[in-house]
């Protein structure tokens, strides 16, 4: 038990969950609550269009992962969103990145990498920002449309006490 307790701590006490912590902070900044409530998942978003749903992702990519494995970085880019994109029902129908490198050597294996989920997932990269004379940035993000059947998802919300709640498409609505 005590094994399990200290696995606990060490993932609410994470990085990766205090950036998703950090999200509530945006969405009050942005004003967002009520009535122009957007439908959150992990990383993805689903807007109201007609009888379905726009839904946009985005992952952004710590400089430690990107520095460490650059190819697999820009692999991840397309693949992270495809996944978020497929949690909420939908089906990537294209990904853009932002990639600030220090160098063009330095952003071709990321851009690689990029090329190569692109072409193994049949997503396309329509474009994007980028820039080499920066300090390290890489971010992507997914688009795509689902219909109401499709959204029938589940929500996890980060933090301590947090469960998951089935949301159906009613609810998404």
């Amino acid at each position: 038990m005590r094994a399990l307790a200290a696995m606990l701590h060490g993932l609410r006490e994470s990085r990766a969950l205090a950036a998703k912590r950090d999200i509530a902070g945006t969405v009050a900044a942005l004003g967002y609550g009520g009535a122009e409530a957007i439908r959150l998942g992990d990383d993805c978003a689903a807007i109201p269009d007609g009888d379905g749903y726009l839904l946009f992702a985005s992952e952004g990519f710590q400089d430690g992962f990107v520095r460490a494995m650059p190819w697999f970085a820009g692999y991840c880019g397309v693949m992270v969103n495809a996944s978020d994109i497929a949690a909420m029902g939908g089906r990537a129908i294209a990904v853009v990145d932002t990639l600030w490198g220090e160098s063009a050597g330095g952003a071709a294996p990321i851009l690689h990498g990029l090329r190569d989920g692109a072409r193994a997932y049949g997503i396309p990269v329509v474009g994007g920002a980028y820039q080499s004379r920066q300090c390290a940035l890489f971010a992507v993000s997914g688009h795509s449309r689902a219909g109401a059947a499709a959204a029938d998802q589940f929500r996890c919300p980060a933090g301590r006490g947090a469960g998951c709640r089935h949301r159906s498409a009613g609810e998404m609505a």
